[in-house]
């Protein structure tokens, strides 16, 4: 928060507010370009760089005004990943000490975006609680809605939904407040993503509906694709793969015709739907182009996708190298901060206030009683104010080095655990492996003597099938039906291989052209293939002949009109076809 002078101290009041005047009524000659850059850096960021980039040798500018080019130059290059907080940590730092409430807030949530995009989870959390304590000073409710998010996001990240639920639904209200149908609409979304984790899956439906439903009705195009990518991630959870696979291609349409830069979480999306539907090779081209993301979380799910790919392709080494990678990034994720250390961060922040404004009271009674004593007696006292101050800060950050050290030392501890218990059960896993190999092998090898004898037999079984069928008809057991197919693929092998090339015979259908082929009758067809006819109430199984004959005509007609790959108009003509194959 920011300082103020205690309002008895008039003459001290006086002489600052005419120093800052004095200062800030030397503008610079750039003045002009920059107030231009901040009315389109939001809407437009490259015209914004263009702008900023006609300013020959910047590093000679005034510090007022270089600071001013570097913040407008972090905004617009704000989707980008950033490598470096050097430029944002010195904007920070000028801002927060000459800069206004809006100012600091800017350039701290900006602080912010650069540690997350650095994986410091830590200074990230800082830096957005700094920002939304000075925006709340501020009337820019689009600035707060973005520092809640990007807040909420982070806790979620790490696993923190409650944190995250309430940080999101703080956003929803000030976008309601200020009526701002964009921010709603991205309220919804994210409070969707939240409901999804928590497997409400009610509230999470609805959410998207409504995050849809406005991004269309205001038409935005980037509000729309991502309530769509979020609405899949939920019929995903769902099993409805299909709508999500729909739903996402419709996200990379709308990329496409929009000309918006892919987004590569996408492509893990339906790599991932792919996988599920066992569409391998669909599944591991676009997962391969997901683990392309410079998003550590997208990367990780990508691996652990194709961990799962390869295992359900039995290739199993494959499938060991992702797992690694998946571990990696883990191990990377992890050092960006657990849950309980942004806890801990948020703590620390929330003392360092209460310490802050309790100082604060401390020094405006302070300076109430000394103002009665004399000036000489003041200025010692903030002296020993400002010492006491810093030996706090130097122990506090003394404190903070050891136990960062110990954090470190017991995290390599584990990690060599960890890395021993993983070498164990590789060993094992190999060893049950071999072990289940043989197994396989063995069992292979006794199906295919059993195989053979039953093949030595067929040629006798089907004769004695076949004349028993002959002199008796009866209904066909599927142990039956596969011998005569084979009759028909043994001694008959011109027709079989015509049969098996339509692709519209059932296989009812099959069965009646291999009885044809094999010379039964029509009236054991009938017994073959109905033995069992609707009753007629006359008593006898057999005697609605007329059911089953037209049941018979139909099958032939059908067979002989629409799945022959031609066109016969008899049954004779039928008979004759497949006789001559």
């Amino acid at each position: 928060m920011e300082n103020k002078k205690n309002i008895l101290l008039y003459p001290f009041a006086i002489l600052l507010a005419a120093c800052l005047l004095t200062a800030c009524g030397k503008w610079g000659p750039h003045e002009v370009l920059f107030q231009e850059v901040e009315t389109i850096v939001n809407e437009r960021p490259d015209s914004a760089l263009a702008l900023l980039e006609t300013i020959e040798r910047p590093e000679t500018l005034p510090e007022r005004e270089w600071n001013w080019r570097a913040l407008l130059w972090t905004q617009a290059r704000d989707k980008l990943f950033h490598t470096s907080d050097t430029l944002i940590n010195r904007v920070a730092a000028y801002y927060d000490k000459h800069g206004d409430n809006h100012q600091k807030a800017l350039a701290y949530y900006y602080k912010g975006r650069v540690n997350n995009d650095l994986g410091k989870l830590e200074e990230a959390t800082t830096a957005y609680l700094t920002a939304y304590d000075y925006v709340k000073e501020t009337d820019d409710s689009d600035l707060a809605f973005r520092i809640l998010t990007q807040m909420g996001t982070l806790y979620a990240r790490q696993g923190s939904d409650r944190q995250a639920l309430t940080a999101y639904e703080e956003g929803l209200k000030i976008a309601i407040k200020a009526n701002d149908s964009v921010n709603i609409a991205y309220a919804h979304a994210y409070l969707g993503r939240i409901y999804g984790l928590d497997k409400n899956w009610k509230d999470c439906n609805t959410s998207y509906k409504h995050s849809i439903a406005i991004s269309k009705a205001i038409g935005d195009i980037d509000l729309l694709l991502l309530g769509t990518q979020e609405l899949a991630a939920y019929y995903t959870d769902q099993d409805s793969l299909d709508t999500a696979l729909d739903l996402l291609k419709k996200a990379v349409a709308f990329e496409n015709e929009y000309n918006i830069p892919h987004d590569l979480s996408t492509d893990l999306a339906i790599g991932d739907i792919y996988r599920k539907l066992n569409e391998t090779d669909s599944a591991y081209n676009y997962l391969s182009q997901a683990i392309k993301s410079e998003n550590i979380y997208t990367k990780r799910s990508a691996y652990h996708a194709l961990y799962y790919l390869f295992l359900q392709k039995g290739e199993a080494k494959e499938a060991i190298h992702f797992n690694e990678k998946y571990k990696a990034c883990l191990r990377e994720i992890k050092e960006m901060g657990s849950s309980s250390e942004i806890q801990q961060a948020k703590e620390q922040f929330e003392l360092g206030k209460r310490i802050q404004e309790k100082e604060k009271n401390k020094t405006e009674r302070g300076v109430i009683v000394l103002l009665f004593l004399s000036i000489l007696s003041y200025v010692l006292w903030i002296w020993n104010i400002r010492k006491e101050q810093e030996k706090e800060k130097l122990e506090i950050r003394d404190q903070q080095r050891e136990e960062t050290l110990r954090d470190v030392l017991h995290e390599n501890k584990n990690l060599k655990e960890s890395l021993g218990t993983s070498k164990k059960e590789t060993k094992q896993w190999k060893t049950k492996y071999k072990a289940k190999e043989n197994e396989m092998q063995r069992d292979l090898e006794a199906y295919g003597e059993e195989m053979e004898d039953q093949l030595l037999e067929l040629p006798l079984k089907t004769a004695q099938l076949l004349e028993e069928l002959n002199l008796k008809p009866r209904a066909l057991t599927d142990r039956e039906i596969l011998m005569i197919q084979s009759c028909v693929q043994c001694y008959h092998p011109n027709c079989w291989s015509y049969l098996q090339k339509c692709a519209n015979l059932q296989k009812d259908d099959l069965l009646v052209c291999c009885l044809i082929r094999l010379g039964f009758t029509d009236t054991e067809k009938m017994l073959l293939l109905f033995p069992n006819p609707k009753d007629d109430n006359s008593g006898d199984m057999y005697s609605n002949e007329k059911y089953t004959k037209a049941a018979l005509d139909k099958r032939i007609y059908r067979i002989r009109r629409e799945r022959l790959g031609k066109i016969l108009n008899s049954y004779k003509e039928l008979v004759l076809f497949l006789q001559g194959l």
